[in-house]
């Protein structure tokens, strides 16, 4: 709808249900998808008690953020930012994603946040023994694509990271993408390369 303001013409129907119009109120509270992802949650209860008296999407969240204590706080804004990836999935993608797919996406998103935040509060014990590790721009004209792993035993799935910068150390492209099992750290490293190699011979895009 926000699109068709604008002058697009594009459909208005939901992306997720094809029924009503898809404004923010529908995609991430009336839609019947996003209620029964809403009612996945243990303060689901508040979220229906909410949106039956308030009808302006700000406002609905803002109540939220006052009434939920801050671990809910925090589920809430994972899973509105999923239900949001679900839709782009669908239109960007064709890929259509379970509502129990994206209540867990959710939640293990949150759950990788909180576990990277105790790792930064916990006190560096190695610190003194640990040597800087400064970054090296690449020669000139050329890009570097640094390359990391992460693992979820929980999941059985590895993420792999890129960040791709120019010889000016300047951000150029940056991605993740989760594969499952969880392999050794240098094999999916060396599939990410190799995927990364076959991108660039492909598109002739950068001249890694």
């Amino acid at each position: 709808m926000r699109l068709q303001d604008k002058g697009v013409n594009c459909t208005s129907s939901s992306s997720l249900c094809d029924s009503n119009d898809e404004d923010n109120l529908h995609l991430f509270f009336k839609c019947p998808s996003s209620c029964n992802i809403w009612s996945m949650c243990s303060f689901h209860s508040v979220v229906d008690n909410i949106i039956h008296q308030e009808q302006v999407v700000p406002h609905i969240i803002f109540q939220l953020l006052q009434v939920l204590p801050s671990e809910e706080v925090s589920l809430l804004s994972c899973v509105l930012w999923s239900i949001w990836k679900q839709r782009n999935n669908r239109i960007q993608n064709d890929t259509i994603d379970a509502q129990s797919f994206v209540s867990e996406r959710a939640r293990s998103m949150l759950f990788e946040w909180q576990t990277v935040r105790k790792e930064i509060q916990k006190p560096s014990q190695q610190a003194s023994h640990i040597g800087t590790t400064n970054w090296i721009k690449p020669n000139r004209g050329r890009y570097k694509c640094n390359i990391d792993a992460t693992f979820s035993n929980q999941h059985n799935r590895v993420g792999i990271g890129m960040c791709i910068r120019d010889d000016q150390g300047d951000f150029v492209l940056a991605c993740i993408e989760w594969y499952s099992p969880i392999l050794e750290v240098d094999t999916w490293e060396a599939l990410r390369v190799l995927h990364e190699m076959g991108y660039e011979l492909t598109t002739g895009r950068y001249g890694l």
